[in-house]
């Protein structure tokens, strides 16, 4: 939910799109945007904890991005993000899919 409000907060015009689909044996999360991106300088330092980039709109304790990496960890997955300023950023996630049935659940919603 973080990653979409994110997106949303830094879309001011364009799109933003969540997908979800299963890929290897684990559900794969994606959220786009076409907002304002986050500079290449940024991109190693933003799933630290207290960190924000610089010049952006923020909320005040920068522990957002640190929160997803951490939660996404817990259930044995990972988390990525590629970005350009001016053209937006994807945030994709992995997890385990138990048992099968996040998959299966993916495969009925589509």
């Amino acid at each position: 939910m973080y990653l979409l409000s994110n997106a949303v907060k830094f879309t001011e015009r364009g799109s933003i799109a969540v997908t979800a689909k299963p890929v290897d044996g684990v559900v794969e999360l994606s959220v786009v945007d076409t907002g304002i991106g986050i500079p290449a300088e940024a991109l190693p330092h933003i799933f630290e904890q207290f960190r924000q980039v610089e010049g952006q709109r923020r909320r005040p304790e920068g522990t957002g991005l640190a929160i997803v990496r951490k939660s996404v960890e817990l259930l044995a997955g990972s988390v990525a993000v590629e970005s350009q300023v001016g053209k937006g950023t994807r945030f994709t996630l992995w997890i385990g899919d138990y048992g099968g049935y996040c998959g299966l659940l993916l495969t009925r919603l589509s």
